[in-house]
């Protein structure tokens, strides 16, 4: 069991390098891993049994006494039967306790790596969110310097469009009649 845990610890460990070599992982100190815990199973009472004496039979000369014990030997087979099923309830419900150790502890695996994928996937869109926010902080500074021109040239197009109605006025006026001068 330990050569397994063992394995299985050092698969982990070449799992997180990979993963760190591809940018894939990102340590987090406040995440406590569960070392692996060993099955324990309770301890199997086989039940005691009877060595069966054997009598040998004359077929012959079955008198009572024979034929009683025979039906004795008859017993012994069906209590050895019934042992027999009784040892395979035992291993069935010590397998069943194998199954649901080992789905215990797939689950527990399968929930701290879904935490640290969810983790992963955190880290990153904090990232890519942090990533665009400065776009977005650049596009203002450059709409701003853009806003200070496009002032400057709506006040030049302010003063131009009252220069011409000026120019017009007096262009106009003397033509009505109206001296400016």
């Amino acid at each position: 069991m330990t050569q397994l845990n063992d394995e299985v610890n050092e698969l982990l460990d070449q799992l997180s390098e990979i993963e760190k070599s591809l940018g894939m992982m990102t340590d987090f100190e406040d995440i406590d891993f569960p070392e692996m815990k060993p099955i324990t199973l309770p301890p199997v009472k086989l039940p005691e049994r009877e060595e069966p004496k054997y009598v040998k039979l004359d077929a012959a000369k079955l008198d009572d006494e024979q034929l009683e014990m025979l039906l004795k030997q008859f017993k012994k087979v069906d209590s050895i039967e019934g042992e027999i099923s009784d040892i395979r309830q035992i291993i069935d419900d010590r397998l069943n306790v194998d199954f649901r150790a080992m789905y215990e502890n797939i689950m527990e695996k399968t929930n701290i790596e879904a935490i640290k994928t969810y983790r992963n996937v955190q880290a990153v869109i904090i990232e890519e969110n942090a990533k665009q926010n400065q776009a977005l902080f650049g596009l203002d500074t450059k709409s701003n310097s853009l806003k200070k021109r496009m002032n400057n040239v709506l006040v030049f197009a302010i003063v131009s469009f009252v220069v011409s109605i000026l120019v017009m006025l007096v262009t106009i006026l003397p033509a009505l009649g109206i001296k400016l001068f």
